[in-house]
């Protein structure tokens, strides 16, 4: 398992400067209310290739011939014969795993995305080369609590892949009235990007906007998802860990870019009610103007636009949240991009044929 972690710090995978190239805030305005919508635009380093990020998953997954049904990973009849690849058991004497193995290798050139989750152990991220990379959105959302949680901020990253850029946007509800528009916009956005990508996702993110879309528009997640990656059972997987592995964690551990002057994730309910009870919410869009014309590293590392009003630090702790809130979209491409390329390495796909 070391040797693992130690091949998958080397791997080199595309990431993004960390300054955004472009950011903007607008208040959005509909017959069912308001919200602020802010965006940023982060230049990748490197030309983002879906052949290499996505496709190359098709070719790993004709390799693995522990996705026939009758094959399993410990071995067998299929080490005897030495079968190495799905095609290999097309030929072996077997009529049943002949059979399985002709529609695996079907599924697969069809992208057959269905049939492959059902019928085989592949996992979310190898599937991802059946969806359409302009589909996919990264997506991470703040609550007031865990219990009876009201949604307040919602990020989602979009893949410009044309223009190699990493789009962010978030929808943020000044108050609990405005959560209307801030669920109406991501559900708006999800089906526009019908994949996603999320950080425990299926245990929180996914369960809190299924009931809130269900409460406001009579409509579940998976009505509306073609696909979701949870990032942490992605994780969970290749490094072996039983219990819960926090974002922080695997970004000091294997990204190796620990953040600094980060809000807890457990203060980010409490700052958002001084937030709501310090009012003034109208200046808010001037502060956070004012704010992307500093940058967000000097406003992190500095003091220079808190003041001792209360109204101030209110203002401040929730850039913060905000701050903490797109980081994690942009952490989750990195960490994506990682296990694709484990994947493509052979550590997690070869590793059960080994």
């Amino acid at each position: 398992m070391m040797e693992i972690l130690v091949i998958l710090l080397e791997l080199k995978y595309p990431v993004y400067h960390r300054r955004p190239i472009e950011s903007s805030v607008v208040e959005l305005e509909e017959s069912g209310g308001t919200c602020l919508a802010i965006k940023h635009v982060f230049k990748m380093n490197e030309r983002f290739d879906t052949r290499k990020a996505f496709l190359l998953t098709r070719k790993r997954l004709t390799h693995d011939i522990t996705l026939v049904h009758g094959i399993n990973r410990k071995g067998g009849i299929w080490k005897k014969k030495r079968l190495r690849t799905i095609r290999d058991v097309l030929y072996c004497t077997n009529r049943s795993l002949r059979k399985s193995a002709r529609e695996v290798l079907t599924w697969i050139e069809n992208s057959d995305i269905e049939r492959l989750r059902e019928g085989t152990g592949a996992r979310d991220a190898e599937l991802l080369f059946c969806v359409d990379p302009s589909h996919i959105n990264y997506l991470d959302i703040e609550t007031t609590g865990m219990r009876d949680a009201r949604i307040f901020l919602v990020a989602l990253g979009i893949l410009n892949v044309p223009a190699n850029t990493l789009e962010t946007v978030q929808f943020l509800a000044r108050n609990l009235d405005e959560e209307y528009m801030v669920c109406k916009q991501t559900l708006d956005m999800l089906k526009r990007y019908p994949c996603m990508i999320s950080y425990n996702g299926k245990a929180f993110d996914g369960k809190v906007l299924d009931e809130r879309f269900f409460y406001y528009f009579n409509t579940g997640i998976d009505d509306i998802l073609e696909h979701h990656v949870d990032l942490l059972h992605e994780v969970r997987h290749f490094t072996g860990a039983s219990k819960c592995v926090k974002l922080g964690d695997v970004e000091r551990s294997i990204l190796r870019a620990p953040r600094s002057g980060d809000i807890p994730s457990r203060d980010i309910p409490d700052a958002y009610q001084l937030f709501i009870n310090a009012g003034n919410h109208d200046s808010f869009t001037r502060y956070l103007s004012e704010v992307f014309q500093v940058g967000d590293n000097n406003v992190m590392n500095s003091s220079k636009l808190v003041g001792d009003s209360e109204t101030s630090r209110a203002f401040f702790d929730m850039y913060r949240v905000i701050h903490h809130n797109f980081i994690d979209i942009l952490s989750l491409h990195s960490i994506l991009m990682k296990i694709l390329q484990t994947v493509h390495a052979g550590l997690i796909t070869g590793c059960r044929r080994c």
